[in-house]
C-alpha cells in the first residue's frame, strides 16, 4: 500500500491530467466552432453585429 502522502500526489496529477484534457478539448471545440461560423458566414463574419440584444431583458429586482 501506498503512503497518504503518495496517494494524494497520484489523485492531484490524476485530477490534473482531467482538467487539462478538458481544456484541451474545449481549445478543439472553439477552432471547430470558430471554422464553422466563419465557413457559412455566421457571427463571427467579418462585419456582423448581433440582434440579439433586441431580444435580451434584464432585471436587477
Amino acid at each position: 500500500m501506498y503512503s497518504p502522502e503518495l496517494n494524494l500526489i497520484h489523485r492531484k496529477l490524476i485530477m490534473e491530467k482531467g482538467f487539462l484534457d478538458k481544456v484541451e478539448d474545449n481549445a478543439a471545440v472553439q477552432t471547430w466552432s470558430e471554422t464553422t461560423q466563419q465557413e457559412k458566414g455566421d457571427s463571427l463574419a467579418e462585419g456582423y453585429v448581433s440582434e440579439l440584444w433586441d431580444f435580451t431583458c434584464i432585471s436587477v429586482t
